[in-house]
């Protein structure tokens, strides 16, 4: 039987784009430990603490090298 998991990891950043890089680098480590599973960045959410005012990040707007190929 195959299943799919989500999963959900708060980073710290100081802007989007850091934010982002820190998430690529999370699943480039997971993916390099785990070669079968595909560990990529689908979305990234601004999450302020203990707020509900979360919103979207557009992360193909982000200009970064740090993207999954």
């Amino acid at each position: 039987m195959r299943y799919t998991v989500t999963f959900e990891v708060y980073v710290e950043g100081y802007n989007d784009k850091a934010a982002l890089a820190k998430a690529n680098l999370i699943a480039r480590n997971q993916n390099a430990l785990h070669p079968s599973q595909d560990w990529s960045v689908h979305k990234l959410h601004r999450t302020p603490f203990a707020s509900f005012n979360i919103e979207e990040v557009d992360i193909n707007k982000i200009d970064t090298y740090t993207k999954n190929y």
